[in-house]
């Protein structure tokens, strides 16, 4: 299991297709990985929908972060160019507001 909603909606679309063309792909027999694959049809399902529930959680998509919120760190103009590499306090650095949802992108980098 991994949190990434890219390759989970992938997934879910795979595992979704075997579910809704159940009945014609019963029928056919093209090996053993392909009846491994379809006899876990609704667990790969399941797998894919958690996946990306997950990936918007850690803010990740196809291994690269969202930032849809922006984030709740604020750093003035004069930290960012006095300093090549800023450490960020939340004490000094950080907005009252929680993070909407999921991990905030700066603790990504």
């Amino acid at each position: 299991m991994f949190g990434d909603a890219g390759h989970g909606l992938i997934m879910l679309l795979f595992g979704l297709w075997m579910v809704l063309k159940e009945k014609d792909l019963s029928k056919k027999n093209w090996g053993e990985i392909w009846s491994t694959f379809f006899n876990g049809r609704y667990i790969i399902l399941l797998m894919g929908a958690f996946s990306i529930y997950t990936g918007f959680i850690y803010n990740d998509c196809f291994s690269k972060s969202m930032n849809i919120f922006g984030s709740a760190f604020s750093v003035s103009s004069e930290d960012s160019t006095s300093y090549p590499k800023l450490d960020l306090d939340p004490q000094q650095n950080m907005t009252l507001e929680p993070y909407p949802f999921g991990i905030d992108p700066v603790c990504h980098s």
